[in-house]
């Protein structure tokens, strides 16, 4: 995967309504504060679990 890729922030950042996860691009609060110190390896999980993330 490329640098790109592997950051999936779509601008649309709003929180669900427990305030767990950003409902633009799935990711809980945890997995954004951190983006910067995990492993490409890390991003790159993470990426291919989000399409499958419920969040409301």
């Amino acid at each position: 995967m490329s640098d790109k890729s592997l950051y999936p922030c779509c601008g649309i950042c709003k929180l669900n309504l427990a305030r767990s996860h950003c409902l633009g691009c799935r990711r809980t609060l945890e997995e954004i504060a951190n983006w910067l110190l995990f492993t490409a390896e890390q991003k790159e999980e993470i990426c291919k679990e989000l399409p499958n993330r419920v969040v409301s």
